[in-house]
């Protein structure tokens, strides 16, 4: 390459001196997900892919930051052969800052450091049936780390934020509310919250639920996503999880953990990393292939509910599978049965059904899943529980959709070698060529698995 500008994608973390990978593309390419945001046509194929001192195997992806490089390349024999040059940035890079950072994990331990190799191991489901739709992506950064240095990278900890508490606190509610109506493998569970927050919520609830992340992006300091944080509290909350699936059965229902921050607004901003994703879900197939008839998408905020757009072809495809979807907002799983407590004490003739607490008396009357017979729905009119998805304009609308949206790998050219696609327990097939980038790492349609 001569001595000109060019736009670099470098890799999401660091290794001790430098940066794991670098990728190159033509400056002023766009992203997939930029492109379908701003309805602008596909750019051309990218000059090449590069790797810098330290490359371990790792799936690369939309964790990419664009930056400035003005030096020449060189080439040595040994990287020729691997399909390697080396490259000197003309902007360096700090580490992430983790908010909420504490000294210890959710139990109190302070060995947490030395578990972080096996982060991702420890956070697998335990049904067998439901390995292929972990993404290991985030979770294995800290063991690419540990490959040639202290696994933290000298930034990384545990965090437990006070919104991730109260996320905790609200889940551990919900969790106890679907357990005593009877829920079952029939249905899953989508946590879409911010990234952080999922965690905490599906620690609370993984007594109950098989977690399965979904995490499909890599960690920055200038990201649009801030991944960093999410890693973060999954350190925090390990415990927690593998204590449970000590003691889950392995037919406990799937709850899918999404970062709801995946499709954070980005603009091609050269000062920012580009490490937006795409949810990776099972398709309309798939979910009945897993035996799952009803559907709960968790959304933080009530009012606030709808699906997110590269999760709205899926649910109305869901919904003509004959797959139910119903809408909930976490905070509600405190606020709702509460609202009724309050209002059965100032009418003590309406009791209810005897032993059955309120939590569940709730979810009965809005949402009606395995309903007592002589509990009718009560009359209450929520908007959240009345929610359902119908067709609308989403970011992907007129564009072949979110399949286009996996991290620039078809965008970006063939990855090199070394890099390996984004760890699914197990891979369902052998990673191709062109598997190594954060998008295209799916297999579906629309940003989600085919059965």
């Amino acid at each position: 390459m001569s001595d000109q500008t060019a736009t670099v994608l470098v890799a999401a973390f660091f290794d001790g001196p430098g940066l794991l990978a670098v990728r190159f593309t033509r400056a002023g390419d766009l992203s997939p997900v930029a492109r379908f945001a701003t309805m602008r046509p596909p750019d051309a194929s990218p000059i090449g892919c590069v790797g810098v001192a330290g490359i371990v195997g790792i799936g690369l992806g939309i964790a990419l930051i664009a930056v400035p490089v003005v030096r020449s390349f060189q080439k040595s024999s040994q990287e020729s052969q691997a399909g390697r040059i080396a490259s000197e940035s003309a902007q360096s890079l700090d580490r992430p800052v983790i908010d909420g950072r504490t000294a210890t994990d959710c139990r109190q331990g302070t060995a947490w450091a030395g578990t972080l190799g096996t982060l991702a191991d420890d956070l697998a489901p335990k049904r067998e049936d439901l390995h292929r739709y972990a993404v290991r992506t985030l979770l294995d950064v800290p063991r690419e780390i540990a490959a040639s240095s202290d696994p933290t990278g000298g930034w990384l900890a545990p965090r437990c934020a006070p919104s991730d508490q109260t996320a905790y606190e609200h889940a551990t509610r919900l969790s106890a509310m679907l357990t005593e109506i009877g829920c079952g493998p029939e249905v899953a569970v989508i946590l879409d919250l911010a990234g952080p927050n999922a965690v905490a919520a599906a620690a609370a609830m993984s007594a109950n639920f098989d977690p399965v992340f979904t995490m499909d992006n890599l960690p920055h300091p200038a990201a649009a996503v801030p991944s960093a944080q999410t890693l973060a509290a999954a350190v925090y909350w390990r415990p927690e999880f593998v204590a449970a699936q000590a003691k889950r059965t392995r037919s406990a229902p799937a709850l899918f953990v999404l970062d709801g921050n995946r499709l954070a607004p980005y603009a091609n901003e050269a000062g920012r990393f580009d490490n937006r994703s795409v949810a990776r879900l099972p398709d309309a197939a798939g979910f009945q292939a897993l035996g799952i008839t009803r559907v709960l998408y968790v959304r933080a905020r009530s009012g606030e509910v709808a699906e997110s757009d590269d999760l709205h072809e899926l649910f109305l495809a869901l919904g003509a599978a004959g797959v139910e979807v119903r809408h909930l907002a976490l905070e509600s799983a405190v606020s709702g049965p509460a609202t009724l407590a309050a209002e059965a004490a100032q009418n003590p003739q309406d009791k209810g059904r005897p032993g059955s607490s309120f939590p569940a008396l709730w979810f009965w009357y809005l949402y009606g899943w395995n309903r007592p017979a002589g509990i009718g729905s009560s009359g209450i009119r929520d908007g959240d529980a009345n929610y359902r998805a119908t067709p609308r304009t989403t970011m992907f609308s007129g564009r072949p959709g979110p399949s286009g949206l996996d991290g620039g790998q078809r965008a970006h050219g063939t990855v090199i070698q070394g890099l390996a696609a984004p760890r699914v327990l197990p891979a369902p097939s052998p990673p191709s060529k062109t598997s190594g980038g954060s998008w295209f790492r799916s297999t579906g349609s629309r940003g989600y698995h085919s059965s």
